[in-house]
């Protein structure tokens, strides 16, 4: 570094033994991987202020952008159906404006009713999410008709009748889902827990077994299967199936307490109290956690 700046050689921070690198190429902490650390090679004139060790906290999903979507880029699209749908499709994504955004893209597909069966999924989750079941049904059965050799679509037809708690109708749906699409493990796992709804364990078992076969880290499927064979009275098997769930996804609060429940079964007391604290502390209002905690 001196070889070329000579004006530090004159100033007294500056000593010809100095370290150069770990001043101005400091290890600092990562954003995108927040416990990592990194060498920054931007060789910054100055050194960054603060701690750039300290642990950072990682990002709250909640926190993302809500309000609504504009274009950026150019700032006035032509009115037209492909743009009108798209912006209106924006403001539902990711629940940034819902409020507006649902009964706008639903008066544009009313106004454009376009062939394509994505505007009506979209619709459909954007009425998923704000807990307007009946709504969503609708829309979701509308995509369907329009690409009805799509299990994705049936997928996700399925998805808004278990939340209606229709248990009969979801099953015939995802059944068609596995038909059309055998390889995807998502329709295998939805399919098992609407049979288990349904006390038909033994199916629910194979088909949930299936989805693993097709995709071993799906935590939600691995929770499932635990759940139906503690059910069945495997609790061996169970606790195995809610071990790994939680390998995989270790911070939901209900898998947590599911694991402590099996390791108590098994008279492993100390894992299981040490289970049912990180689900409290994952989920604070978690009542049953507590209870399950104090019998512990």
């Amino acid at each position: 570094c001196t070889g070329c700046h000579q004006q530090l050689k004159a100033s007294a921070q500056h000593k010809p033994d100095a370290n150069c690198v770990g001043c101005h190429m400091p290890k600092q902490r990562t954003d995108d991987a927040v416990h990592v650390v990194m060498t920054n090679h931007y060789i910054a004139p100055r050194p960054p202020s603060g701690n750039l060790l300290a642990e950072k906290r990682e990002r709250d999903e909640s926190m993302s952008y809500q309000g609504e979507v504009i274009p950026y880029y150019p700032a006035q699209l032509a009115s037209n159906a492909s743009n009108d749908l798209t912006v209106a499709v924006a403001q539902v994504r990711e629940k940034a404006n819902l409020k507006a955004g649902i009964p706008l893209l639903a008066s544009r597909i009313e106004k454009y009713k376009p062939t394509h069966p994505g505007y009506y999924a979209e619709l459909g989750e954007a009425y998923l999410a704000v807990n307007d079941t009946s709504s969503a049904l609708r829309y979701f059965e509308e995509a369907s008709k329009r690409e009805p050799n799509s299990g994705q679509r049936l997928i996700q037809w399925g998805d808004a009748l278990m939340q209606a708690q229709q248990w009969s109708l979801a099953e015939s749906k995802l059944r068609r889902a596995t038909e059309l699409s055998p390889n995807d493990p998502r329709a295998w796992g939805r399919l098992g827990w609407t049979l288990w709804q349904q006390d038909k364990a033994a199916d629910a078992k194979a088909a949930l077994e299936k989805a693993i076969a097709l995709d071993p880290e799906l935590p939600e499927v691995r929770n499932n299967l635990g759940q139906v064979l503690w059910g069945s009275g495997d609790r061996t098997r169970a606790e195995a199936e809610f071990r790994e769930a939680i390998r995989i996804q270790p911070g939901v609060a209900e898998w947590r307490l599911n694991f402590a429940r099996a390791l108590a079964s098994q008279n492993q007391f100390p894992e299981a109290r040490f289970q049912a604290e990180q689900s409290t502390l994952l989920k604070l209002s978690y009542a049953e956690a507590h209870e399950i905690l104090g019998d512990l």
